[in-house]
């Protein structure tokens, strides 16, 4: 094989392989630009933030628990997303303000009586 197809052949490699490590990169700092909006309570831009990840990677890190609750906080079809935020119920030590996001959603919504237990199972979880 001739060295000029070699040199082509590796720098088309090198270019695919920064690409690729840029992208990530990329996705990853959109990903923490939406935790951002979400920490600050800017639920709307989290939620646009986590929708056009959705849109490009879906399935990228914790995308669906952050989705869900950045459009349940935001009201974007408000059951189906509190629905899918609640099957995460079950992985607390993994999201342990799970509790105190679903208060807040409940909040929302005016189910002062689930928001209040929803607080509350928060608090017992701190205390252990």
């Amino acid at each position: 094989m001739p060295s000029r197809i070699r040199y082509a052949i590796f720098f088309i490699i090198l270019f695919v392989l920064y690409f690729s490590k840029s992208s990530a990169q990329s996705l990853k700092k959109q990903f923490n630009n939406g935790l951002d909006a979400l920490y600050n309570e800017n639920f709307k831009k989290a939620y646009s933030i986590f929708e056009s990840i959705n849109q490009s990677k879906p399935g990228y890190r914790d995308l669906t628990y952050f989705y869900s609750l950045s459009a349940s906080l935001s009201g974007f079809d408000l059951e189906s997303n509190k629905k899918i935020f609640s099957n995460f119920e079950d992985q607390t030590n993994k999201y342990p303000f799970f509790y105190y996001w679903l208060g807040r959603i409940e909040t929302t919504t005016y189910n002062n009586d689930k928001a209040t237990k929803a607080f509350q199972n928060f608090l017992t979880q701190l205390e252990n």
